[in-house]
């Protein structure tokens, strides 16, 4: 954390304060996500700049007036806690005795007054309030993350809730389809699948990691229709805050044009529904999410070459949940779009290259409205089919102000 004055201090002693809770501060808190300011009403003294590591957490310390806001004890006072380029999300103000204040969401014009008897009522009260009725009440806390920054949980870029389920279908379904297309392949036959993938996110303010794995099961009842589940789950360290994310993908492949021995096209189409949700506690952040979609697989087989054209549009709207006494409401109402091509070499004993790109648009508002996920890859099939594999892959996703990339490991085994 920081401190810093923008106007002469009156005393020597409050400069004295103000420089020594700098110095602390700054040491304990170098890389927290909330950024703090706050100054005493109408009065010519220092505007204190200091750093947060979770909303609950830097709330309290304003109300309290504790820690580098200790100079605010006893005087009316005026505070803002901003995040990245979603800006100031919360304003504070509070009277000298300590027993009110007033929460405003300047993205919603939403104001909310408390009062108690004491300061450290009030404190409580106010961290009741925020746990139960924040997300809720105050909306444009993460339309703010979710639509002006990479960062949101829920929204907006691709690593949040609806993009990354919106990502496991068209995987799953469109560019790399695990059932097949063939007349001769056999009707019940099952495929597990097991993913896992990790790697580095960069927005236009942070720096973050991220690691995943995704179980999947897919049931082939003929050589039409089948039926395929997959379990993505996601961790994400944001701004030094935790994330994560879990969902449940439904989808029911349809072959509408079989592939055969010879040259040809194939055609599958997979309607599919799913249902996610999303936690930051430091971040008070999260929510659930659900919704579905169609996406379209069109293979052109030729040789060893298959060359994939991916489609897919979803939507996902959200809705509450409670976690650990907090109550998480998010404010998604977004449709998703994907386009990619893909393309597919086998060699004769078994080795095989892949690699393509996908576009993909948020129709609605978002941090990052759209982006480009190239991937590339060597893996080795096996078994009569070739449905059994294992691929070691490049994935990332690039868009303005945001990027990530990483390593991941697919394996498909046929039963």
């Amino acid at each position: 954390m920081n401190l810093s004055a923008s106007l002469p201090a009156n005393t020597r002693a409050q400069r004295v304060c103000f420089a020594l809770a700098a110095a602390i501060t700054f040491t304990a808190h170098a890389a927290e996500p909330f950024d703090l300011s706050a100054s005493a009403t109408g009065a010519a003294s220092p505007t204190i700049l200091s750093k947060g590591s979770s909303l609950l957490g830097s709330v309290d310390s304003i109300v309290r007036a504790t820690g580098p806001f200790s100079p605010l004890n006893g005087t009316l006072y005026d505070s803002t806690i901003a995040i990245g380029r979603a800006g100031a999300v919360l304003q504070i103000s509070g009277n000298a005795a300590g027993t009110s204040v007033t929460i405003r969401d300047p993205n919603s014009s939403t104001t909310k007054t408390l009062t108690a008897s004491s300061r450290e009522e009030l404190a409580q009260a106010v961290q009741d309030y925020l746990e139960k009725k924040f997300n809720a009440a105050f909306v444009g806390y993460q339309k703010a993350l979710n639509n002006r920054t990479g960062v949101g949980i829920t929204d907006g870029n691709p690593l949040a809730s609806t993009a990354w389920m919106a990502n496991d279908a068209f995987v799953h379904f469109g560019s790399r389809p695990v059932h097949s297309t063939a007349v001769t392949s056999e009707s019940g036959e099952f495929v597990l699948g097991v993913d896992a993938s990790a790697g580095t996110q960069r927005t236009d303010q942070f720096n973050n990691n991220y690691a995943s794995v995704n179980l999947s099961g897919d049931l082939r009842f003929n050589d039409t229709v089948g039926l395929g589940l997959s379990i993505p789950l996601l961790y994400r360290e944001l701004a030094g805050t935790d994330a994560y994310v879990g969902g449940l993908t439904v989808g029911a492949p349809i072959t509408v044009i079989h592939s055969k021995p010879e040259p040809g096209a194939a055609w599958q189409v997979t309607p599919w529904v799913h249902i996610a949700g999303a936690i930051d506690e430091d971040l008070l952040a999260g929510g659930g999410t659900a919704g579905g979609g169609l996406t379209s697989s069109l293979a052109c087989h030729t040789g060893n070459w298959v060359f994939t054209l991916a489609n897919q549009i979803g939507y996902d709207a959200g809705f509450q949940f409670d976690y650990d006494g907090i109550r998480l409401d998010t404010p998604v109402d977004q449709w998703i779009v994907k386009n990619g091509v893909y393309a597919d070499y086998s060699f004769e004993n078994g080795i095989f290259i892949d690699g393509g790109v996908a576009y993909t648009n948020f129709l609605k508002q978002a941090g990052v409205s759209n982006y480009f996920t190239p991937t590339i890859g060597v893996g080795y099939r096996w078994g009569q089919s070739k449905a059994s594999s294992v691929e070691l892959s490049f994935v990332g996703d690039y868009g303005s102000g945001y990027q990530d990339q990483g390593g991941q490991v697919l394996a498909r085994f046929k039963f």
